[in-house]
């Protein structure tokens, strides 16, 4: 569904993005993780076409995409610190959301429940707690049918227990068809979502796959996702 190609980033003499490229089939959930500073969110705004890039190519469904226009059709985006507009209330986001071309409304029900959307309708934004904000946004990109999902730190604002039915509803996103893309800071999150993981660092691709391809990368026969990703940046610190 989606492929992308040797990205290049470049901010005056700094370069933000060096060559990385990953993919992401149909119905896969793909988690691209790194330290701070690694180039995670410069990645999705590359993609996306929100950040100029300097060499690369970004292709959904075998075409490639140039303009933005085209972008806004393949692409739904959730960005960090979901904002809403404090003058609206939820149900005028919602109504907003799905008139640009919804999802399956069966499933779009189903988001509605596990978001917990529903009870907030009549909120006006303005008044929203963060986890609320997070879960309109959310809602809000799941539920535009797109072929391509692209969430930058979808996770963050929810506590162990919502994470459940949020899980649950990025999940079922997936499951019908779509491509979702998610930079995710806590690797315990990233485990439990994604089927395949990009790893950055200070720009770089570090590691690209499943999590037992990470671990053959990092010389380990067993471990967690952590091991994995503290091994493979330790080496890389070592290489410099």
């Amino acid at each position: 569904m989606l492929t992308v190609r040797d990205i290049v980033v470049r901010v005056g003499a700094r370069t933000l993005l060096d060559g990385v490229g990953f993919e992401a089939s149909p119905g896969e959930i793909i988690a691209v993780i790194g330290p701070n500073g690694a180039g995670k969110t410069s990645l999705l705004e590359a993609v996306l076409g929100l950040r100029r890039t300097h060499a690369g190519s970004v292709h959904v469904a075998g075409k490639p995409l140039v303009t933005f226009f085209e972008r806004a059709r393949a692409f739904a985006y959730l960005p960090d610190a979901t904002e809403l507009a404090p003058e609206l209330d939820v149900r005028a986001v919602v109504k907003h959301a799905l008139a640009r071309r919804a999802r399956a409304t069966s499933l779009v029900e189903r988001l509605r429940e596990e978001l917990g959307v529903t009870s907030l309708l009549d909120e006006p934004c303005g008044v929203l707690s963060r986890g609320e904000r997070q879960r309109v946004g959310l809602f809000a990109a799941l539920a535009v049918d797109r072929p391509v999902v692209i969430l930058d730190e979808p996770f963050s604002a929810f506590d162990p227990l919502q994470l459940q039915d949020v899980f649950a509803a990025v999940k079922h996103v997936a499951d019908s068809g779509a491509s979702i893309v998610a930079t995710v800071h806590q690797l315990g999150d990233a485990g439990k979502i994604a089927d395949r993981f990009l790893l950055l660092a200070e720009g770089r691709s570090v590691a690209w796959g499943d999590l037992a391809a990470l671990r053959s990368e990092a010389g380990l026969p067993h471990g967690t996702l952590e091991d994995a990703f503290m091994a493979l940046l330790q080496r890389r610190v070592r290489a410099a």
